[in-house]
């Protein structure tokens, strides 16, 4: 075992709504907040996705950084506060809509995967062509897929966990004022993760 993992660690640094913190512990972005040491309750986040560029990524305390976003923000509301939950009105692979009457989604800094039901996943990954247990014969680069079943570690309500993937697409504020969630276009990203043209 790399002995890098196997260093402790003090916690999470958890940035959702306080009701989330353990042990009534108040969260460091509210501590940050109460000691007026930002302007605003807002936070967002920058991921490059180019692997080869100097800046990985940006955390923004007390507002938003307009140098890595291009167009307007759109804001979702949070549904409920916790984790920073909203509602997806629909989510279709063709003429299927995996997402009815709309679902129950958050957006998750900590998940490295878009997570969701048993079958929908299925059905994204056989559309995508996308199989994680596949690796190439020769040991080269090959693509693997981001969508992973769902783990009930999340209230039974949350069908779909929003993580790395989705977010790097996107510019993303999390506006405790406003209790919503904002996405606009990163400037370093093409084409959305959750489209593909059909051919």
């Amino acid at each position: 075992m790399n002995s890098n993992f196997s260093k402790p660690y003090d916690g999470v640094l958890g940035l959702s709504y306080s009701n989330m913190s353990s042990d009534r512990i108040t969260p460091v972005f509210d501590n940050i907040i109460n000691q007026s040491l930002v302007s605003s309750r807002i936070f967002s986040f920058y991921l490059n996705r180019d692997t080869s560029a100097d800046l990985g990524g940006e955390l923004i305390l007390g507002g938003s950084d307009p140098a890595y976003y291009e167009g307007d923000f759109t804001y979702i509301p949070v549904t409920h506060k916790g984790y920073w939950q909203i509602s997806i009105d629909r989510i279709k692979i063709k003429s299927d809509n995996l997402c009815e009457e709309s679902c129950q989604a958050i957006v998750d800094t900590g998940s490295s995967l878009i997570l969701g039901p048993k079958l929908d996943i299925a059905k994204i990954n056989t559309f995508i062509g996308g199989d994680k247990r596949k690796r190439h014969p020769n040991n080269e680069s090959i693509c693997v897929t981001v969508f992973a079943k769902h783990h009930l570690t999340y209230d039974n309500e949350i069908k779909w966990v929003l993580g790395m993937p989705f977010i790097g697409r996107y510019y993303t504020e999390f506006d405790m004022e406003g209790d919503r969630v904002g996405f606009a276009l990163a400037k370093s990203s093409s084409k959305s993760i959750l489209h593909r043209e059909s051919s």
